[in-house]
């Protein structure tokens, strides 16, 4: 059985986006699923299209990691229960 994992980034140190890219390169390789709630899957696309948040990408290179990820990721239901009730500081 193939480990699932539930993506929650938080880049508050120096080794965060290191091990992000290499989680990410992991992705499609059968080492594990992304757990995926639509909640999440529509926070990662309003994030990643914001304005130069990925420098050099235009929206369709974003549109297509997106599209990438999702279809390797397992489609959960939001557990509202088990998530932290804090405000999205966006």
């Amino acid at each position: 059985m193939k480990s699932c994992w539930t993506p929650t980034f938080c880049c508050s140190s120096a080794v965060a986006p290191r091990s992000i890219f290499q989680l990410i390169g992991l992705i499609g390789k059968g080492h594990f699923r992304i757990n995926l709630s639509v909640a999440l899957a529509l926070e990662y696309e309003e994030v990643l299209k914001r304005r130069d948040l990925v420098p050099g990408a235009t929206e369709d290179e974003v549109d297509g990691f997106l599209d990438y990820m999702f279809r390797m990721s397992n489609l959960v239901p939001s557990v509202h229960l088990l998530r932290p009730n804090l405000p999205d500081p966006d």
